[in-house]
């Protein structure tokens, strides 16, 4: 049968998913899981004895981040225990899920943005990463099924991983009568479906709705299932299909065709206990002005020069800020700042865009973890510091004001990785405000910086908060383990019962490192 990632072994699998996969791209980068690909597969099994071998289920540390819809949406992190029980029977069983997603859909190509072998990198996924086999199969299957269309039918799944009812990992490898009977099977013969479903439950406190946002983990168990869809579409003679991750195009004949596959497709979804997005459903006349792509748009501005101006530079950004509203998309301006960081630009440009772009993320904060790898890592100038540093104390006073905890974490890591000084953080009412509004990782990265400054009395303060978490009960312990982990020594966290953690300190296992 047809191995759906024919480029992924089992160690390349295991060794992505627990040492690049555990932390979420939407977190500051300093975070890294890296350190864990140095406990072996010879002394895995001491570290993961805290329960006498029974499952270790925690909960998981969780952050708000602002999306290109300006809508928050909550990442977790989850702890290590259970993440790396779940990784390591990934890696034992990879031959089976990779054969049960290849055997769904067979030589057909439909979906295009999963896990797989990324060049020149340790991940394997990347949001929207195709690849450029991926991009070139893509391209050809969409431009021959436009051959048989005359409508395009554009559908996502509402509420996608948060919806992925734990149990439906069984009911799509096992059938969901099969799944029912499996309730009453010893363990022994339990199915490798079965054990999946109970070690993923185990990254969110045995709770069985939705998957985590963030762990690659989520984004291969979301793969058995929704391939699972793709081949109740394919049995019922719909292929003209494109999926990327929950988002769907359907290349239909007809109107009537269009509402066909749509009613498939809720009744497919449903099946799962999923629904489509109504409010994003829509089909369109192949060619219509509805069908023209923001992204041909925007590649089709023209640069006139090898080394471009401010006057061309700024002429895309507005060019691409009126697109967004047309579009009513936020996720078009990414694209434009992506662009950009592929073009040569003169020494007046790189400052004024630069400083263009720090405005415009003021104004969408979703922007500011871009900034370090496409504006501020690539464009430097002289006078860079002392506009981060205005922009910095902007972007952290809006985080405060706003409630924006993802907003003043990346603040806080950008001041931290450029040597800055944000002047709220010298008030100590400020940093009682962080500590009120109890996010976890905005408190380690508060802490880092103080660190930094040598800011001994704020530290006390968040170090005195933490030890109410630390002698608090499991749940609040897992809900801050990043934080605790940071501040507390392995004598300490032994003496509160944190012993899985309290062993990774032993071994200088490090989540936290700043360039």
């Amino acid at each position: 049968m047809t191995a759906g990632y024919s480029d992924l072994k089992p160690d390349k699998v295991y060794n992505s998913l627990v040492g690049y996969g555990m932390f979420s791209e939407k977190l500051p980068p300093c975070f890294t899981s890296e350190d864990l690909l140095s406990i072996t597969d010879k002394n895995l099994n001491q570290y993961l004895n805290e329960n006498s071998g029974k499952y270790a289920e925690h909960s998981c540390v969780d952050f708000m981040s602002q999306r290109n819809t300006n809508i928050p949406r909550i990442i977790s992190v989850p702890h290590p225990e259970p993440y790396m029980y779940l990784c390591r029977f990934m890696k034992e069983k990879w031959t089976d899920i990779n054969t049960f997603i290849g055997g769904n859909v067979g030589e057909n190509k439909i979906s295009f943005v999963h896990v797989k072998k990324i060049k020149k990198d340790k991940k394997i996924f990347k949001m929207n990463y195709k690849g450029y086999e991926g991009n070139i199969i893509q391209e050809t299957l969409r431009t021959q099924y436009l051959l048989e269309a005359k409508y395009i039918v554009h559908a996502d799944i509402a509420n996608c991983f948060p919806s992925i009812y734990s149990h439906s990992i069984e009911w799509a490898v096992d059938g969901k009568n099969a799944a029912k009977k499996n309730l009453k099977v010893k363990p022994k013969n339990k199915s490798w479906a079965k054990e999946l479903d109970q070690k993923n439950i185990c990254i969110k406190d045995k709770e069985t709705n939705g998957l985590l946002i963030g762990p690659h983990t989520s984004n291969i168990i979301s793969e058995i299932i929704l391939t699972t869809v793709d081949k109740a579409l394919l049995d019922n003679s719909y292929t003209r299909i494109i999926r990327n991750i929950d988002d769907y195009e359907y290349f239909a004949s007809s109107l009537e065709e269009a509402e066909q596959f749509l009613a498939c497709l809720m009744r497919e979804l449903r099946k799962f206990e999923l629904n489509i997005n109504h409010k994003k459903t829509k089909t369109v006349k192949i060619f219509s002005k509805d069908d023209v792509s923001w992204i041909c748009q925007l590649n089709q501005f023209h640069f006139p020069n090898e080394v471009l101006s401010f006057s061309t530079i700024d002429a895309f950004v507005e060019y691409a800020l009126a697109l967004q509203q047309k579009h009513h998309d936020s996720a078009i301006i990414n694209y434009a700042i992506k662009i950009i960081a592929n073009k040569k630009l003169n020494k007046r440009a790189k400052k004024l865009y630069t400083l263009k772009m720090m405005s415009i993320a003021k104004t969408f904060p979703y922007l500011v973890p871009l900034l370090e790898e496409f504006v501020f890592g690539v464009f430097h100038y002289p006078e860079m510091a002392d506009d981060l540093g205005l922009f910095l104390n902007l972007a952290f006073k809006d985080s405060i004001n706003s409630f924006m905890p993802d907003l003043a974490a990346f603040s806080i890591y950008l001041a931290i990785t450029f040597k800055l000084k944000i002047e709220l953080l010298e008030r100590q009412a400020t940093i009682e405000a962080i500590i009120k509004r109890d996010d976890c990782i905005e408190m380690a990265m508060l802490y880092h910086y103080l660190l930094q400054h040598k800011k001994t009395a704020f530290r006390d303060l968040i170090k005195e908060a933490a030890t109410l978490k630390l002698k608090g009960d499991p749940r609040e312990k897992d809900r801050h383990w990043i934080l605790l982990y940071e501040l507390f020594s392995e004598a300490e966290l032994l003496a509160e019962g944190v012993h899985f953690l309290a062993k990774l300190k032993k071994k200088k296992i490090c989540f936290i490192k700043f360039r």
